[in-house]
């Protein structure tokens, strides 16, 4: 789920929420609601994560295809 995954990459990375939200710019309160509450975030959203953790397209492709199920993603 999406949750794990970014608190593994974070994890990955070394990174605190703080230092996530500068990476960002998506606010610190809301990283830790994306960790910790079953959400939906914006492509916006999860582009802004892809550009913090150094996500290629590919893998954002692959990320959404596996969190929706639709493989025309």
């Amino acid at each position: 789920d999406l949750q794990q995954i970014i608190r593994s990459e974070r994890a990955r990375l070394s990174l605190s929420l703080r230092q996530l939200e500068e990476k960002s710019g998506i606010s610190n309160a809301f990283l830790s609601q994306l960790e910790n509450t079953p959400r939906d975030p914006s492509i916006r959203t999860l582009r802004k994560l892809a550009i913090a953790f150094g996500w290629s397209r590919k893998k954002v492709g692959d990320l959404v295809m596996e969190l929706t199920g639709d493989e025309d993603a």
